[in-house]
């Protein structure tokens, strides 16, 4: 069943949305530079640690989160995304690790699902 129960008020996962879609804009872009995919990291990399930050805020389980990020991934895939596989892991990776600081820093429950 989704379950979800902000950890945070709604003005600060507000914020990060913000810059998570700004950066996110700028990133798409420029395609040629900034935005370019790199071998494992790559600016791409701070949307999905946002990304996972977000839905520990939102109180989102660790099985959902992975399952999303990892979705995502697939998506990226079937939209033929030139990206290098260890590129797609880390960032299934930084997700995940988002999603922990965001429920250490916030006082999160750690939910599972």
């Amino acid at each position: 069943m989704w379950r979800h129960a902000l950890i945070v008020p709604w003005w600060v996962i507000a914020i990060l949305m913000a810059f998570w879609m700004a950066l996110s804009a700028v990133l798409r872009a420029h395609p040629k530079t900034w935005g370019k995919e790199g071998r494992v990291l790559d600016w791409w990399s701070v949307p999905h640690f946002l990304g996972g930050v977000l839905f520990g805020l939102f109180g989102i389980g660790v099985a959902w989160a992975i399952t999303i990020a990892t979705l995502w991934e697939g998506v990226e895939v079937v939209s033929s995304v030139d990206e290098h596989p260890p590129n797609r892991i880390a960032d299934i990776v930084l997700a995940l690790s988002g999603w922990i600081v965001a429920n250490l820093v916030a006082g999160g429950p750690f939910p599972l699902t």
